[in-house]
C-alpha cells in the first residue's frame, strides 16, 4: 500500500490522474477517506493518422483515448512522391487539430498507421504499396513540418495494439488479428507483446 500510494501521488501531483470522493461517510476502518482515481483526460493529446491507398484519416484524442475530432480525405494517394504526402498528413493534421479547438503546441505525439513493412524501432517504411520508394522515414518529414513527435507503425500492428488495450483482445494475451484490406497483414500478440 505505502508504494501505490507513493507512485499515485506522483500522478497525482504530474496531473496524470484525478481524484473523486467516494461518498460522504469516513471509513473508520480506514485511514484516510476513499477516492476513485481516473485518468486526466487533459493531461496528453495525440493524432492519430491512418494512410490507405484511396484515403487519409485523422483523429484527435484525449488521454483517455475519447476522439475529440476526426476527419476523413478521400484522396488517392498510393504512388505519390513522399513530401507530397508528408505535405498531406501534416494539412490532415493541423486542420484536425483545430476542428478540436486545440493549438499545435498542446499534441504530445503524432502516430502514423499504414500498410506495409515498418521497422518499429526507427519507423522507416521498409516497404508498402502506398510508397514508390523503399526504405523512407515519413515520421522524420512529418515530424520537420509539425514539430511534433512522430512515430509510425504498420496498420495490423496498431488495430492489434488497440484490440489489446480496448477491444476484444483486452483480456487476452495471446491472439492474432488479420486484416484484409486492399492487403493482407497479420498482427500478432504474444505473452502481452506484440510480436
Amino acid at each position: 500500500p505505502p508504494t501505490v500510494s507513493a507512485i499515485t501521488a506522483a500522478l497525482i501531483d504530474d496531473h496524470m490522474i484525478l481524484t473523486r470522493a467516494i461518498g460522504g461517510v469516513r471509513d473508520t476502518t480506514r485511514v484516510r477517506p476513499r477516492v476513485m482515481l481516473e485518468l486526466n483526460p487533459d493531461a496528453a493529446y495525440v493524432v492519430g493518422v491512418k494512410l490507405a491507398r484511396d484515403q487519409i484519416t485523422v483523429a484527435a484524442t484525449n488521454f483517455r483515448a475519447d476522439v475529440m475530432k476526426s476527419l476523413s480525405m478521400p484522396i488517392r494517394i498510393d504512388r505519390q512522391p513522399l513530401n507530397v504526402i508528408a505535405d498531406l498528413v501534416e494539412d490532415g493534421v493541423r486542420r484536425c487539430i483545430a476542428d478540436a479547438g486545440l493549438a499545435i503546441g498542446a499534441i504530445n505525439g503524432v502516430c502514423i498507421g499504414l500498410p506495409g513493412i515498418v521497422e518499429r524501432g526507427s519507423s522507416k517504411i521498409r516497404q508498402s504499396a502506398i510508397f514508390r520508394e523503399r526504405d523512407i522515414d515519413l515520421g522524420a518529414e512529418v515530424s520537420a513540418r509539425l514539430g511534433i513527435a512522430v512515430t509510425v507503425d504498420s496498420d495490423v500492428n496498431l488495430v492489434t495494439l488497440s484490440e489489446h488495450w480496448f477491444g476484444h483482445g483486452r483480456d487476452l494475451n495471446d491472439f492474432v488479428v488479420v486484416s484484409i484490406e486492399h492487403n493482407l497483414g497479420l498482427g500478432i500478440m504474444h505473452n502481452g507483446e506484440l510480436f
